[in-house]
C-alpha cells in the first residue's frame, strides 16, 4: 500500500507483529461472514469433556516435571498413499447452476493428531483441500500457499489438477517453490501454481506440518472468500491430557460435532456443511473475525499419576510464561541492566527514566516478526547484541530495564482486534499477540509498547485500544481492558494560503499536520526524510492536478506522535485562463464514498477516529468576482458531523473556508447505523468535490 493510500484509509499500517498463522495459510487470508442483520455472532459450548494437547512454536520449557515430555521418538504414522474419490455429483456445480461463483471450495478436511508421549516425536496436522474452477475469473484461485517455519515444519505437499476431460495433471516439482518470509525466524510461505486450470476443473492439494511440542493454540477457520460445501477437522486426543473446547458459530449454518473412542484416546470430528462465503466488503472486520471457528485449549496433562495444570486458567498459565519462557529468556540479562542504569543516569524522576528507556528500544532495537506472547529461544543479552527483538522480547527487556531503574512494572498481553474475540473465561495465550509493559510513574497507569517506531510513549496501537488484555503476576494474574484515546488526540489539520495575481494564476503555499494515530501510520523509523518529501510531492500532484508543488518539508515526531509536511504551488502556466480560475479547497482531504452498497452482511469496523478539517485564505486582485462556491453545510448525526462554513469580503477581495469532518472511530452493526454513514460519506463527498470559482468580467 502506498503512503497516498494511508492517508486516506482506515488503520491498515500492518502490526510490527505478525501473529503466527492458523494451519491453512490461505484461511488467514480469506474474509468471512457474520450475519450482522439476522444472526449475531455466539459462542459455542460443546456437551463433552474432552482431552487434547496442542502446540506453540517455541520449544516447551516448563517446571521439571514437564521436561520429560521433550523426549524424542520417532513417530511411526503411514502417509495416505491415495486420493479421496471424485464424487460424481460435483458435475452439477456449473456456472450455470451457481450464477456469480467464480469456484466452490468442495472440502477443506484437516485432522490434527497431537503428540502422545512417549511413544510419538511429533504432533501433526495433515490438510486436504479440493476446489472446483467454475469460470474464467475463478482460474485464480489455481494457486496455493502454506506458512511453515522451523518449529512448525512443512512436509509431504503434492498436489493435482483433475482438468475438464477427466485428465489428471500432477503438480510438479518445479511448479512448487519456498519463499522465506523471515530470516531471523526462520518462516517461510511454500507456493504453488497448479497446472491445466481452466473452468470445469478440479484443482486438489494436501500436506503436513508437524512439530516436536506439544501446544497448538490456533483456531480452525471454517470458511473462506468462496463458498464451501464442507469443512471439517477431527482432533486425534491422547488420554493423558484435558481441555477444553471453544468455537465461535457466525453464520446460519450449524457448526456440528462428535467424538468417538480411538486406541489412540478420543476423536472429536467438528463441520459445517454448505458454509457461506465471506463477503468483500470495504471496512469489514478481517476474516479471522467473520468465520466460523474451532479450537481446544489443553487445561492439564497427567505425568507420572499427577496432574499438572496448563491452561487451566490465568494463574495457572502466567506460572507458566513466568516460571519458563520468561525466565528463559531473562536468563542473560547484565548487559540490559547495565544500558538501562547508563541510560537513567542523571535523569530527575520516573517519568524521565521510563521514557529514556522507551525510546531506546523503540528506536534502537528493531521489531521482528515472532508468535504472539512467546518469546524466540533467544536471550536478553543477545537481542541487544543484534539489536533485534519481537514485541514479547522487547517487553521482557523494557521490564528488566525498568526494574534495574528501580520502577515496577507489569507485563501485560495485548490482543490486536483484528485478531477476533477474546474470551477471558477461557485461559488461552494464543488470544493475545503483542506483549505491553504497564507503569506508573506518577500520574496513573501508563501502557508502553516500544515494538512499533510511530508510537509514542504511552500511546497503544488503534487495534488495541478497548480490548480485553491480561496483566501477569504469578500469583494473581488480573484481567483488565485498555484504554482508549480521545477523538482530539488524532486529528488531521490542512491549511492553505493562496492568492490570485493580476495574471489570473493561484498560488500560495499549504500545510498538513497530522496527529496521534494518524501520525502512527505515516512514521516508519526512517531517516531518509528526502524520499517521504518525494513521496508526498507525488501525493499532492495527483491532489491538485492543475499546479506545480513544490519545496515539500516532511518532519515528524515520534515523541510528540506528530508528522507535518509544508509545500509551496503554483499553477501551471498552461492551466492558467486569465479570466477564470478554478480548484477545489478540500482536495488534500478530500472524502470519498466508500460504501457502495446500500446493505451490507458485515459490520462496518472503523479502526481510527476521524477528526479532519480544511482551512483555506483566499485573497484575489482588483476587478475579479466570485462565480461559484461550495454550499455551506451543518450535517450532525449520532456517528459524526460534516460542516462547512464560508465568509467572504468582496471590498476587502478576502475568503475564508472552513471545512470539518468528524466520525469517532468504533464497529456499526445495525441497518440503521450503515445507512447513516452512507448518507454522511454521501454528504462529505459531495461537499468536497464542490470548487471555489472566481472569473474576471
Amino acid at each position: 500500500m502506498g503512503r497516498a493510500d494511508r492517508r486516506t484509509a482506515t488503520a491498515t499500517k500492518p502490526c510490527p507483529v505478525d501473529h503466527w498463522g492458523a494451519p491453512d495459510a490461505n484461511a488467514i487470508r480469506y474474509r468471512r461472514l457474520i450475519h450482522f442483520v439476522h444472526t449475531p455472532a455466539r459462542e459455542v459450548s460443546l456437551s463433552y469433556r474432552s482431552t487434547f494437547v496442542s502446540c506453540c512454536p517455541a520449544d516447551l520449557v516448563i517446571r521439571p516435571l514437564l521436561l520429560a515430555l521433550l523426549i524424542l521418538v520417532a513417530p511411526s504414522v503411514p502417509a495416505e498413499d491415495d486420493w479421496l474419490p471424485v464424487e460424481a455429483s460435483y458435475d452439477e456445480l456449473t456456472a450455470e447452476a451457481l450464477p456469480g461463483v467464480p469456484a466452490v471450495v468442495l472440502f477443506r478436511k484437516a485432522r490434527l493428531r497431537f503428540r502422545d508421549y512417549p511413544a510419538e516425536a511429533n504432533s501433526q496436522l495433515d490438510v486436504q483441500v479440493r476446489i472446483k474452477i467454475l469460470t474464467e475469473e475463478g482460474t485464480g484461485y489455481g494457486n496455493a500457499e502454506v506458512a511453515h517455519s522451523r518449529w512448525v515444519r512443512l512436509d509431504d505437499f503434492e498436489g493435482r489438477t483433475i482438468a475438464a476431460d477427466g485428465r489428471i495433471v500432477p503438480l510438479a516439482a518445479d511448479q512448487i517453490f519456498e519463499e522465506r518470509v523471515s530470516r531471523r525466524g526462520k518462516e517461510f510461505v511454500t507456493k504453488a501454481a497448479f497446472p491445466a486450470v481452466e473452468p470445469g476443473a478440479i484443482v486438489d492439494f494436501r500436506y503436513r506440518l508437524y512439530w516436536d511440542n506439544l501446544f497448538y493454540l490456533e483456531p480452525w477457520y471454517f470458511q473462506t472468500e468462496l463458498p464451501t460445501l464442507l469443512s471439517e477437522i477431527v482432533y486425534i486426543i491422547p488420554g493423558r491430557y484435558a481441555a477444553q473446547p471453544w468455537g465461535i458459530q457466525t453464520t446460519t449454518r450449524k457448526l456440528n460435532s462428535e467424538m468417538n473412542k480411538v486406541p489412540q484416546g478420543r476423536a472429536v470430528r467438528v463441520w459445517i456443511e454448505n458454509a457461506p462465503k465471506i463477503p468483500d466488503e470495504p471496512f469489514s472486520p478481517p476474516s479471522e473475525v467473520l468465520s466460523s471457528r474451532f479450537m481446544m485449549v489443553p487445561k492439564s496433562i497427567n505425568v507420572g499419576g499427577q496432574t499438572v495444570l496448563l491452561m487451566d486458567n490465568w494463574r495457572s498459565v502466567s506460572e507458566l510464561f513466568e516460571d519458563s519462557y520468561y525466565l528463559e529468556f531473562r536468563r542473560r540479562d547484565n548487559d540490559v541492566k547495565k544500558l538501562a542504569k547508563e541510560l537513567t543516569r542523571g535523569l530527575a524522576n520516573d517519568r524521565e527514566k521510563a521514557e529514556a528507556i522507551f525510546r531506546h528500544l523503540r528506536d534502537e532495537i528493531r521489531t521482528v516478526s515472532g508468535w504472539g506472547v512467546w518469546p524466540s529461544d533467544s536471550n536478553a543479552n543477545k537481542a541487544l547484541e543484534t539489536r533485534l527483538a519481537t514485541s514479547a522480547e522487547k517487553a521482557v527487556m523494557m521490564q528488566i530495564m525498568l526494574d534495574a531503574a528501580k520502577i515496577d512494572s507489569d507485563l501485560v498481553w495485548a490482543a490486536h482486534r483484528d485478531q477476533g474475540v477474546v474470551n477471558l473465561t477461557v485461559a488461552n495465550p494464543a488470544w493475545f499477540d503483542g506483549v505491553l509493559v504497564r507503569v506508573d510513574v506518577g500520574e496513573g497507569p501508563v501502557f508502553l509498547d516500544a515494538s512499533d517506531p510511530g508510537l509514542a510513549f504511552g500511546q497503544l496501537l488503534p487495534g488495541y485500544e478497548g480490548m480485553a488484555a491480561v496483566a501477569l503476576h504469578s500469583k494473581k494474574p488480573e484481567t483488565l481492558e485498555l484504554p482508549v484515546s480521545e477523538p482530539k488526540d488524532s486529528s488531521r489539520v490542512a491549511e492553505l494560503d493562496l492568492a490570485l495575481d493580476e495574471d489570473g494564476r493561484l498560488s500560495g503555499t499549504g500545510s498538513l499536520i497530522q496527529t496521534g494515530h494518524w501520525a502512527w501510520r505515516l512514521i516508519y523509523g526512517s531517516d531518509d526524510m528526502e524520499a517521504q518529501a518525494e513521496a508526498w510531492e507525488e501525493i499532492l500532484e495527483k491532489d491538485f492536478p492543475t499546479h506545480d508543488v513544490t519545496d515539500v518539508q516532511v518532519t515528524e515526531d515520534a515523541d510528540a506522535s506528530q508528522v507535518t509536511v509544508t509545500w509551496s504551488m503554483a499553477q501551471r502556466e498552461e492551466e492558467v485562463l486569465g479570466d477564470e480560475v478554478s480548484f477545489v479547497p478540500s482536495a488534500v482531504l478530500r472524502t470519498t464514498q466508500p460504501f457502495e452498497a446500500e446493505k451490507r452482511l458485515t459490520p462496518v469496523q472503523m479502526d481510527l477516529h476521524l477528526d479532519d478539517s480544511v482551512k483555506l485564505e483566499l485573497t484575489w486582485p482588483e476587478g475579479w468576482e466570485i462565480e461559484a462556491v461550495p454550499e455551506m453545510v451543518d450535517m450532525l448525526t449520532p456517528l459524526g458531523s460534516y460542516r462547512v462554513d464560508l465568509s467572504w469580503d468582496e471590498e476587502a477581495r478576502e475568503l475564508s473556508f472552513l471545512r470539518s469532518f468528524q466520525r469517532p472511530a468504533g464497529e456499526y452493526r445495525s441497518p440503521e447505523e450503515y445507512t447513516t454513514l452512507l448518507r454522511l460519506y454521501d454528504n462529505a463527498a459531495r461537499s468536497d468535490a464542490s470548487s471555489i470559482t472566481l472569473f474576471l468580467p
